[in-house]
C-alpha cells in the first residue's frame, strides 16, 4: 500500500529503475557515468517502463483494453509527476490515464 489514492483519471506507477551500467557493442561493461553525451541525449527522448500500482475509479473509462494493477506499461519519460509515498517513502509517478502509451504483454498479467 502506497498511501496514494489517485483521483479522476490518474494512475500511480512505479517506474523501473535504470541500469547503473551500460554495455558497449564490443561487450565492455562501463559505469553509466562514462556514457557519452550523444547517448544521453538519445535516451532523454526514450520511453520508460513502469508497473501499475493504483488506478482511480474513472481511469480507462472508454478504453477497449484496460491496464490492471501489476501490468507493465510504457510511458513517456517526462509524463506525470513524481510523488513520494507517505507510507513506504518510495517514489512513484502519478500520470493521467492518457499518458500510458502501451501495455507490455508477457511481463506481468497477460492481456
Amino acid at each position: 500500500m502506497t498511501g496514494i489514492l489517485p483521483l479522476e483519471y490518474r494512475v500511480v506507477l512505479k517506474v523501473d529503475e535504470l541500469e547503473e551500467t551500460i554495455t558497449t557493442k564490443g561487450g565492455v561493461v562501463l559505469l553509466k557515468a562514462f556514457e557519452n553525451e550523444a547517448d544521453r541525449m538519445r535516451k532523454a527522448a526514450k520511453q520508460e517502463k513502469a508497473t501499475v500500482i493504483e488506478i482511480a475509479n474513472n481511469a480507462f473509462e472508454d478504453w477497449a483494453v484496460k491496464p490492471k494493477i501489476g501490468d507493465k506499461v510504457i510511458i513517456a519519460q517526462f509524463a506525470g509527476r513524481n510523488v513520494e509515498s507517505p507510507i513506504d517513502k518510495n517514489w512513484y509517478r502519478l500520470v493521467m490515464d492518457k499518458e500510458i502509451e502501451a501495455i507490455i504483454k508477457g511481463e506481468a498479467n497477460e492481456q
